[in-house]
This record gives C-alpha cells, sequence and structure tokens, in this order.
C-alpha cells in the first residue's frame, strides 16, 4: 500500500491542492533519492489544515493541540493497515504519537513514525548524523513502496 504523508498545513512555497510539494517535498524527495515527480506520484500526502494559518516567530503558526486531535482523528480511516510518516512535532502530538524519530511503530491500526520537519527552521537538520539516519529511513521508506 502506498505510504502516507501528515504534514501539518500548506507552507507559503507550496500548492494547497498538492500537499508537500514546496521546499519540503524537495528535501523528501532528494532523502529518497528520487527525482521529485517520482517522489509525488510514490507517496500520499495530506495537511491535516488546508490553509496555511500564518507565520509565528520562525516558523508558521499552529492550532490548540485540541483543535489537532480533532483534525488527526479525522483523518485516521486514511491510516488504517498503511505505513504513515508524521512531519514535525506538532503533527505527531496531534496523533499523540510518542516515541524516537524515524522509526515505525504500530499506532491507530497501522504503523506510524514521526520525522522532524522537513523545513529549512528546524535545526535537528543541521546535525550530519541526523541527516544521514534520514537519509537512510526515507530511502528504504521509497524502495519499500516502490
Amino acid at each position: 500500500m502506498i505510504p502516507l504523508l501528515i504534514g501539518q498545513a500548506p507552507s507559503g512555497s507550496s500548492d494547497s491542492d498538492e500537499p508537500l510539494s514546496g521546499r519540503s517535498g524537495r528535501r523528501l524527495a532528494e532523502l529518497c533519492d528520487l527525482e521529485f515527480d517520482a517522489y509525488l506520484r510514490l507517496f500520499e500526502r495530506r495537511n491535516l489544515l488546508q490553509d496555511l494559518p500564518g507565520k509565528a516567530g520562525k516558523g508558521d503558526q499552529s492550532v490548540t493541540l485540541r483543535e489537532g486531535r480533532v483534525l488527526a482523528r479525522a483523518c485516521l480511516g486514511l491510516c488504517v493497515g498503511r505505513r504513515v510518516v508524521l512531519l514535525g512535532f506538532s503533527t505527531a502530538r496531534m496523533f499523540d504519537l510518542v516515541g524516537p524519530a524515524l522509526a515505525f511503530s504500530p499506532h491507530w491500526r497501522g504503523e506510524f513514525a514521526f520525522c522532524p520537519h522537513p523545513s529549512g527552521v528546524n535545526s535537528w537538520w543541521n546535525v550530519a548524523e541526523n541527516q544521514a539516519r534520514a537519509r537512510r529511513f526515507w530511502r528504504k521508506l521509497a524502495r519499500d513502496a516502490s
């Protein structure tokens, strides 16, 4: 089954009708060692929010945890029996997912993993070891899905 990637909201650089198609999507395609068009075809991509909620400091504004959990539960039907990657700590919290980054575990009748958000403002990506670990995770996910 096609892996599902879930982000919180569209970015200013992506088309809201084509989730994770901006800079973050390009970073994920690179991590998967895929051409961008192949990445777009290989993964189903969703955002919990349809519109960008606005800016807050260096990043984007977020909905409350309570609102986010309502949004997360509304898309659980898409997750049954699938591998799901939640992008960003806030998104993982909305699904009540706890655990280490980049590791699948059973959750909500699917297999879920959390990946630090691939945006340029997340300092997790500034550590070479984290980048290498993410590359291994995403390349394996892409291989398994093709």
